[in-house]
């Protein structure tokens, strides 16, 4: 494997999102009851066009591009194709570099996550009855990039 983040511009990402749109997900409305009281937000334009063209080459340089059938998490650490529930690819690619400086575009679009305390459905009901004050502090430095081509998908439950 290449090392694809040299191949980046030193200045890649170095600014806050230009025309960020945020859309918290309303999970009853969207026939997800059983998620109701969970946080999720989707953020659209965190990168720009040239951004996300220069981060999904140096994905492709990553794993000299080959992207991999992507699977689906079945518990225990373990993970299973199964093409009627995802089909589609994926690079996977761990880059704390990178995700640092997503995290700084991320961080101040959502306040809620700077503060966490009584939320038992995000943080679980030990810390919430201890009434710890729990932060986000940084993403998942492992990226999980998906490619959906013509007919592949990512079925709801």
């Amino acid at each position: 494997m290449t090392n694809s983040t040299s191949s980046l511009p030193k200045d890649f990402l170095s600014g806050p999102a230009l025309n960020p749109i945020i859309s918290y997900v309303d999970f009853v409305a969207e026939g997800l009851e059983e998620y109701e009281g969970l946080f999720a937000v989707v953020i659209d334009n965190i990168l720009t066009r040239s951004e996300c063209e220069q981060f999904v080459e140096a994905a492709e340089n990553h794993v000299d591009g080959k992207w991999e059938r992507a699977m689906v998490n079945i518990g225990g650490g373990r993970q299973a194709m199964y093409e009627d529930t995802r089909k589609c690819g994926r690079i996977i690619w761990d880059n704390p570099e990178i995700v640092a400086k997503i995290w700084a575009r991320i961080k101040p679009l959502i306040p809620e996550i700077n503060r966490l305390m009584n939320w038992p459905e995000v943080t679980g009901s030990g810390p919430s009855m201890r009434r710890e004050i729990w932060q986000a502090t940084r993403c998942n430095e492992r990226m999980r990039i998906l490619k959906y081509t013509s007919g592949e998908y990512f079925k709801r439950k």
